[in-house]
């Protein structure tokens, strides 16, 4: 690879060794500064015209996802490599907006950290399987906490005639359902809308214009 200037922000020196050993791996000749502080590394960019910087948006002094999106955009010169401790999509979702950026973790392989570093020297994105493995089981478990709250036209039948004023029986006769079913129904219906008594469940159902009267 040709060789960049490249600036490792991170305040874990064994992260940081660890690093330095790959950047030297991947590039011949290649200038490196360390920084530990937002303040460092907002000096070292004044005079870093272009190159990668690698960033734990999680360990540098005063530093976090939303004061590094302030950084990159005083910087556009630069290439971010972030070097994540966590996976926290909503911290990492604005950055990942971006532009082009990489996303690799503490526990990447070398392999991966190498081909992370192919990525910044031809500014294309990059998100190592960790991370991207990280980002779809949550968005998975959103999906599916989104379907256990949705309610289905049988509730909401059900909720109309609960706002009618009817019994389990009665609403049983009406939808030609066993009591035990409508109030399996009811139960759940009280769960999704995170309520604990029919009179709750009606005011609320009326708010969201679930239901009219």
């Amino acid at each position: 690879m040709s060789a960049p200037n490249v600036i490792v922000a991170d305040t874990h020196e064994l992260s940081v060794a660890g690093l330095l050993y790959l950047v030297h791996q991947a590039f011949e000749s290649v200038q490196v500064e360390t920084v530990k502080s937002r303040v460092a590394l907002s000096n070292v960019l004044k005079n870093f015209p272009s190159g990668i910087l690698i960033v734990n948006p999680y360990g540098v002094k005063d530093l976090d996802p939303a004061s590094l999106l302030e950084v990159l955009a005083d910087n556009p010169q630069v290439y971010p490599l972030l070097l994540v401790s966590r996976i926290d999509q909503e911290d990492l979702k604005p950055l990942i907006k971006f532009g082009a950026i990489g996303i690799i973790t503490k526990n990447c392989s070398q392999r991966e950290v190498l081909a992370a570093l192919e990525a910044a020297i031809h500014q294309e994105k990059f998100v190592c399987n960790k991370v991207m493995e990280a980002f779809l089981a949550e968005n998975d478990a959103a999906d599916d906490l989104q379907s256990e709250k949705t309610l289905s036209e049988r509730e909401i039948g059900v909720i109309r005639f609960i706002a009618k004023g009817l019994s389990t029986e009665e609403i049983g006769e009406e939808l030609h359902l066993s009591p035990h079913t409508i109030h399996a129904h009811r139960k759940n219906i009280l769960k999704k809308m995170n309520v604990k008594t029919p009179v709750e469940l009606v005011v609320k159902a009326i708010r969201e214009k679930l239901i009219t009267v």
